[in-house]
This record gives C-alpha cells, sequence and structure tokens, in this order.
C-alpha cells in the first residue's frame, strides 16, 4: 500500500467530491444509532451549510429494517431533504477485522454491505467511510473495481490496522496493482 501525496500537480486533485463533516461516537446499539443520528439532523437544520454522512455498517441497516422500520422510513427521508449533504455511507457489511479475515471474506463484506445500503436507500454507495480495523492492502483496487469515488481514513487504532496518516488534505491511494482512489487521510 502507499499513497502518492501530489499536493503540487492540482490536476490530479478531485474536484467532484463533496466536503462531509465527520463525528466519531460510536453510537453502537438501539436505540443510540437513532438518537444520534436525529442529532446530526437537528445540526444540519441549524448549520444548512454543513455536510454530514453516516457510516454504518449493513448490517445495522438489515436489523432496523426488521426491529425499527419506522426508524429507517425517517432515515430514507432525510437522503431528500438533505440532498447533497446527507448520505449513508461505509462499505461494510460488520466492520470486519479485514487482517484476520480471508481476501474472499472481505470482498463479501463490501458486496453485502454496498447492497444493503442499495437495498435501504435505493442509492449506490460511493464513499467508503472505515472504521480503524477495516483495511486490507487490496482496498484500493476493490473499491476502485466497486466505483467507489473516494475513501476517509477515520481513525488511528494501531491494534488491528491503520490507514495512512498524512498531513494533507487528500492522497491518492494507491494499491498493490496500482489502482488509485482519492482519500482524505487521517
Amino acid at each position: 500500500m502507499s499513497v502518492n501525496l501530489d499536493s503540487d500537480n492540482k490536476q490530479n486533485a478531485p474536484t467532484d467530491l463533496p466536503l462531509y463533516m465527520l463525528t466519531y461516537d460510536h453510537a453502537v446499539g438501539y436505540p443510540n444509532i437513532q438518537t444520534e443520528a436525529r442529532k446530526t439532523m437537528a445540526l444540519l437544520d441549524q448549520h444548512p451549510e454543513w455536510k454530514s454522512g453516516a457510516q454504518v455498517e449493513g448490517w445495522t441497516w438489515d436489523w432496523l429494517a426488521k426491529h425499527d422500520p419506522a426508524f429507517l422510513d425517517e432515515a430514507r427521508s432525510w437522503v431528500l431533504k438533505y440532498a447533497g449533504r446527507w448520505e449513508p455511507a461505509g462499505g461494510s457489511y460488520g466492520q470486519p477485522y479485514f487482517t484476520f479475515i480471508s481476501e474472499e471474506s472481505g470482498v463479501r463484506q463490501l458486496f453485502y454491505g454496498t447492497r444493503s445500503i442499495k437495498e435501504h436507500f435505493g442509492m449506490d454507495n460511493n464513499i467508503y467511510m472505515w472504521s480503524e480495523h477495516e483495511t486490507m492492502p487490496q482496498l484500493p483496487q476493490l473499491l476502485a473495481g466497486m466505483n467507489y469515488r473516494g475513501t476517509l481514513f477515520r481513525t488511528h487504532m494501531q491494534y488491528g490496522g491503520d490507514g495512512p496518516a498524512m498531513d494533507a488534505d487528500w492522497v491518492l491511494w494507491t494499491g498493490l496493482d496500482g489502482s488509485t482512489i482519492p482519500a482524505i487521510p487521517a
């Protein structure tokens, strides 16, 4: 895995990627996810210039569909209400430890996580937001192959793998095979 920091060559800078505000509150479990999501929507109402994304794994959307469909309907309404300002993102199905599972399992995690967002929101997930342990050397190749437009390295948690840290607004993350994807470093 390598990172190409090309701050002098602006022609490679992604110009069509939205800017997102990120929060990290570990809103795990019912009803924390719903409560924290509603807090984010209140902030979007207060600050019309803000943009945000929700890194929620596919398993949670599937669980909400069965156990709290009214909340899932509410979340779907936010895609329209906050068009261009909020969207579900993520990519994995259950926040896997990519360093400990097989490559095939990693691909399935991405496939099922992306499919869950498509099924519940009718939209393609094209921004990969990942947690501390969701990294592997093949990730740029897989994300580029799945038509992701960019990724966000969110945390510095060395125990399970971490994205590269750079003092830059964005980097071009290069995979082992030469695939690249724009990324916001941790």
